[in-house]
């Protein structure tokens, strides 16, 4: 069961059934119109602040403050890691359509779910930047 998905052919056939899908394929645009919408505002309201501030504020707590501060390349690292686990997460889905729906409709709500959470912790740190 696993080794057909690990073949680029097995995996094509899938990802085109599941593209087939209605809901797998708008869940999927969902997903990386998220990604690309709030990495977008997040990278179009930090970087210019470079110029501005030496370090980046990559955490902030409520409880605790500012307690994590680091360089600017951070600013970039946080929506990249963002779109390659979504990403994993949608070639994964698409991979193992044909042989666990079920599991493969989960990993895509996942996908699109879990962007909520990362989009607004982008936005604080836009505004604990400012």
């Amino acid at each position: 069961m696993i080794r057909d998905v690990m073949h680029a052919d097995a995996w094509l056939f899938s990802a085109k059934q599941a593209w087939q899908h209605l809901f797998f394929r708008w869940v999927a645009i969902a997903s990386l119109l998220l990604v690309m919408v709030g990495s977008t505002y997040f990278l179009w309201k930090v970087v210019p602040m470079r110029k501005h501030h030496p370090a980046f504020v990559s955490h902030y707590n409520v409880y605790l403050g500012i307690d994590q501060v680091g360089s600017w390349t951070w600013a970039w690292i946080l929506p990249g890691v963002w779109f390659l686990i979504t990403l994993l997460d949608l070639v994964i889905a698409y991979g193992i359509y044909r042989t666990d729906f079920y599991l493969a409709a989960s990993l895509l709500i996942v996908a699109c779910a879990w962007g909520l959470p990362w989009m607004g912790a982008l936005f604080y740190l836009t505004l604990v930047n400012a």
